[in-house]
């Protein structure tokens, strides 16, 4: 019994210490250790292991402390939501890529090993496969220089691609985040927050050497930037030309259906073929100079908060049927307003 109280004691005080928000001195000497590497053999650029000590990492179980966090953040920034906040930012066709197989380590045994199928090779087959069948099944389709329209509309109907969801609105995120957790194997959620002005400056210095337009492009030219996306991922297709920068870019207003519509949605993608988010997020976050400020951030929901918050949402009429026009996400809604009607009833009986 006392063993038991020790052990719960210590889990407590150590979820105590992990839901510490970040200080900018603490972030700053994070960024700054990465400078002086231990181990000469470890490259700062392009290291996964690196990718968590960029992350500007906050807490929140209430709407309050989500809008202080929205409150602290400067300039103009895209959110994402995710269920679980130990997921990274990964897309459909990085985790289509990754599978595991078992290899002899030195002693003679089988251990298990993660590696990466071919994503570029995988990719391109899976969109020439795609625009070579949409027509039967869609009364319109892009034409066929407009690669992010029909990367879009692949990531609308389930298709594996290099596009990551992102929304303008971080109460979009916050619902995708906290509608669907499930505890105790999800302990909390997340919404990530990238800094627009960071990514548009950052492709933009890497991309102006495929393209002199890059150098003056402004986050504004949305169709012109478009269309530059389309030109290099097209050229990057064609064997033997070189490959695009390993870099985030951001792409908006296609073919938007209208579930994107109301989500106010976008999408964030490595231009190169063969680059994984995380990967090319991580090599612009370690390219000299280095950040200075933090560039992405993540707040944390603990998942006992999750119905204070979706209770909230519900009143900001941000739920399952505006967010998905049709009956799809009206009988989703209904689950959902189930489960909220069970827990405020018991929330005012608590009170009484």
């Amino acid at each position: 019994m006392w063993q038991s109280l020790v052990n719960m004691l210590v889990n407590r005080r150590k979820d105590d210490n992990r839901r510490k928000d970040d200080t900018l001195a603490f972030w700053r000497s994070r960024i700054d250790q990465l400078l002086q590497p231990v181990d000469p053999n470890t490259p700062l650029v392009g290291n996964l292991d690196n990718f968590d000590k960029f992350v500007f990492t906050e807490w929140a179980t209430d709407l309050a402390k989500v809008q202080d966090w929205l409150g602290s953040l400067n300039g103009n920034w895209v959110f994402r939501g995710q269920h679980d906040a130990e997921w990274s930012l990964e897309t459909s066709r990085d985790r289509a890529s990754r599978c595991q197989i078992r290899v002899l380590n030195d002693e003679g045994r089988y251990k298990p090993l993660d590696v990466r199928m071919d994503p570029s090779g995988n990719g391109r087959k899976m969109f020439d496969a795609f625009k070579g069948r949409a027509h039967h099944f869609l009364p319109s389709t892009p034409e066929d220089d407009e690669v992010l329209d029909w990367l879009a509309l692949m990531q609308h109907y389930g298709a594996p691609t290099r596009l990551l969801d992102f929304t303008d609105s971080p109460f979009v995120a916050l619902y995708f985040a906290v509608e669907d957790t499930k505890p105790p194997k999800c302990k909390s959620s997340a919404i990530w927050a990238l800094s627009l002005d960071w990514i548009v400056e950052k492709s933009n210095e890497a991309l102006r050497a495929k393209d002199h337009f890059f150098g003056t492009a402004s986050a504004s030219e949305i169709g012109k930037r478009n269309k530059k996306f389309n030109d290099l991922l097209l050229s990057e297709m064609d064997e033997g030309n070189s490959p695009n920068p390993d870099v985030i870019a951001v792409a908006r207003n296609l073919r938007l259906n209208e579930r994107q519509a109301a989500q106010q949605g976008l999408f964030l993608f490595s231009m190169s073929a063969f680059g994984q988010f995380d990967e090319s997020l991580v090599k612009m976050l370690s390219a000299l100079p280095i950040i200075q400020t933090p560039v992405v951030r993540k707040l944390i929901l603990p998942s006992e908060g999750r119905l204070d918050l979706l209770w909230e949402l519900k009143r900001m009429n941000i739920t399952s049927a505006s967010l998905f026009p049709g009956l799809d996400g009206f009988t989703r809604a209904l689950k959902l307003e189930q489960e909220l009607r069970i827990y405020m009833a018991n929330k005012r009986m608590e009170s009484q």
